[in-house]
């Protein structure tokens, strides 16, 4: 169980052995988690959240629906976006709008009455 270390030919000094692994564990475990914690807030998300962003619910729920060992593939859901932008600005049909609710007339101060 060596501790020393070693300087590769790039001149960075580097740990070995015991630490060196327990380093990489280490990382692997706080990835896993952030990982999982990123998809988790993606399904946390509304529907019109993920307009917003340009996603639909079935592109987050492939992604939360992988395996927890497996990395959240940012680049894939960047194309997805990219090709859904594009593909409304050449149809000419954006986004469907949000639902807002109508008002009341008067207000909050009708209802004070």
């Amino acid at each position: 169980m060596s501790c020393h270390l070693t300087i590769p030919e790039r001149g960075v000094a580097r740990p070995s052995g015991f630490t060196a692994v327990l380093r990489r564990r280490l990382r692997a475990v706080a990835r896993l988690f952030r990982d999982w914690r990123h998809r988790r807030l993606l399904a946390a998300l509304s529907e019109a959240q993920l307009r917003d962003i340009g996603l639909g619910p079935g592109d987050v729920m492939r992604e939360v629906l992988r395996p927890v060992w497996e990395p959240v593939d940012w680049e894939e859901l960047q194309r997805i976006r990219r090709r859904r932008a594009r593909t409304e600005l050449e149809t000419g049909i954006g986004p469907r709008p949000h639902r807002w609710k109508k008002p009341r007339e008067g207000g909050d101060q009708e209802r004070r009455r």
